[in-house]
């Protein structure tokens, strides 16, 4: 999961980040046309994209050094945040250049989801309220073991995209 106030400490590194690459979720998302904004064939784009999944999914192709995220929108799609930043000069990357680096991620993109999915049902499952014991605490163990469940996932799916 993205830290939303985590964008703006990022934002405080003495990194140029100028030249790297930008990367909005539109970019993914199978409702847009080429004209409207999609980087990715048609076969590779998911439904509704969120910054959250691209971000998640870079980091698996890039180095979590080489990968920034901010909060900032796309012109074309001003209601869906987030811009994602990748370094490519000086990382061993998949991906040598912006076209391979959008193919990588999106083919990354289908197993963050179902990670992410995962999570939340674990966390949905856990926060079902029983008699014995009711209240904030329970619902906020329940919310990091979720987290934990997801980086486990997400893990396990790194796992399965290696291996075929």
């Amino acid at each position: 999961f993205v830290d939303l106030e985590g964008w703006q400490a990022q934002q405080q590194d003495a990194v140029d980040v100028s030249s790297w690459v930008c990367m909005y979720p539109s970019y993914f998302c199978k409702e847009r046309s080429l004209s409207n904004g999609r980087r990715v064939p048609l076969e590779s784009a998911l439904p509704s994209v969120c910054a959250a999944e691209v971000y998640e999914a870079t980091k698996r192709v890039v180095p979590p050094e080489y990968v920034r995220i901010e909060n900032k929108t796309y012109c074309r799609d001003y209601l869906n945040r987030g811009r994602i930043r990748v370094s490519l000069k000086d990382c061993s990357a998949k991906a040598k250049n912006r076209q391979q680096l959008f193919l990588a991620v999106a083919k990354e993109l289908p197993f963050v989801r179902s990670a992410m999915e995962q999570a939340q049902a674990m966390a949905q499952a856990q926060l079902k309220p029983n008699k014995k014991n009711k209240g904030a605490k329970d619902a906020a163990a329940a919310i990091e073991s979720a987290k934990d469940v997801a980086a486990m996932a997400a893990a396990a799916a790194a796992e399965e995209g290696e291996e075929s």
